[in-house]
Parts: structure tokens; C-alpha cells; sequence
């Protein structure tokens, strides 16, 4: 029998993926003159609009911001790639 943090550990992971797999298209598929930073900012306010609570989760929450540095400590943000700015 499947446990329900099992289930829930595969759906977050599955999601997780699927974001960064669409990140990195986003990057590769963008002209060149364009900075990454400036997509992403536009990619926050296409968020805040379609799903608020969420983008205020991810800003105002102590919790997710601590979550955010404990992954950092464990795993050093380094891009995979050169990412244009």
C-alpha cells in the first residue's frame, strides 16, 4: 500500500521537474539579446496574477524562505549553463 507523503513525495518531485525541464526550454528558446533575469521577473508578475496566493507564499512565507536556504546549504546554486543578464 502506498503511503500518502509516497504519493505526495512523487507528485512534488514529478511537478518540480516538469518546472525546471520548462525553465530550461524557456532559457534555450529565448533571443539572444534578452536577459534571463528580465524573463523571469515577467514570469513573477504572469504568477502573481494567475495564482497570488502562491506568489505570496513563495515571497512572504518564513517557512519556504527557510526552506530556500537549506536547500542552498546543501546543494550550491551553480547554473548548469551560462545564463545571459
Amino acid at each position: 500500500m502506498t503511503r500518502p507523503f509516497d504519493k505526495a513525495d512523487r507528485i512534488i518531485n514529478r511537478t518540480a521537474v516538469r518546472i525546471s525541464n520548462e525553465l530550461n526550454r524557456m532559457v534555450a528558446d529565448l533571443p539572444e539579446e534578452f536577459a534571463t533575469q528580465q524573463a523571469i521577473e515577467e514570469i513573477i508578475v504572469a504568477l502573481a496574477d494567475l495564482h497570488p496566493w502562491l506568489v505570496r507564499l513563495i515571497m512572504e512565507d518564513g517557512d519556504i524562505r527557510e526552506s530556500y536556504w537549506a536547500a542552498v546549504a546543501r546543494r550550491p546554486v551553480t547554473p548548469r549553463r551560462r545564463v545571459r543578464s
